[in-house]
């Protein structure tokens, strides 16, 4: 996450007081109702975020004077907004602390608890990618080249899924992309209906 911008109020950590990784969700409060007969009824009350914890580094000449910037933040308790990727939340420092090595190098870990989660919900989860979807796909119709024997198709199969590797994961498709997949498409397809 080296490369995440991560802020806790006015505070942006920087280098390696930013972690690998920032836990985040948490639980849903519920109330389970038990029946005679072994039935059961959940009662749903609510979100229950999980603190968020992680460990960091302060290192270099500001290295003491940005530990007791943020341990003074500690001290006050007010309210803060913290960031990081799409997520933001309203947040109190928990705990802070610290080993005092050397003036210029201070590991450290910090406990926030979440008050109020400031982000947009994602209330419908959006599709796969366009390249999941192919992959999902092509798995599915090699399962089905097992079932019947046509080395034919077989080889087209596996042109279009060597041309698929080439792609990166996050690569947008492009019309010449498109153009190329539905080339291998419709040469498996015309091999399948010759088959038949």
């Amino acid at each position: 996450m080296a490369d995440t911008k991560v802020k806790l109020g006015n505070f942006e950590f920087q280098h390696v007081e930013i972690p690998e990784g920032i836990n985040a969700g948490g639980n849903q409060m519920l109330h389970i109702n038990k029946f005679v007969g072994g039935k059961r009824k959940a009662v749903a009350t609510g979100r229950d975020d999980d603190d968020i914890t992680w460990s960091g580094l302060f290192f270099g000449s500001n290295a003491m004077k940005r530990f007791m910037a943020l341990d003074y933040m500690r001290t006050e308790g007010n309210l803060l907004t913290f960031s990081y990727l799409d997520f933001r939340y309203s947040v109190v420092i928990k705990s802070f602390t610290g080993t005092i090595n050397k003036y210029y190098k201070i590991p450290y870990t910090i406990t926030l608890s979440v008050i109020e989660d400031l982000a947009n919900p994602v209330v419908i989860p959006p599709p796969a990618g366009f390249l999941d979807s192919m992959y999902d796909d092509l798995a599915t119709l090699f399962d089905t080249l097992a079932l019947i024997d046509q080395p034919n198709i077989g080889i087209l199969v596996e042109s279009l899924n060597s041309f698929m590797d080439t792609l990166l994961p996050n690569e947008a498709v492009t019309k010449e992309v498109r153009d190329a997949m539905e080339g291998h498409i419709s040469s498996a397809l015309q091999a399948v209906i010759d088959a038949i």
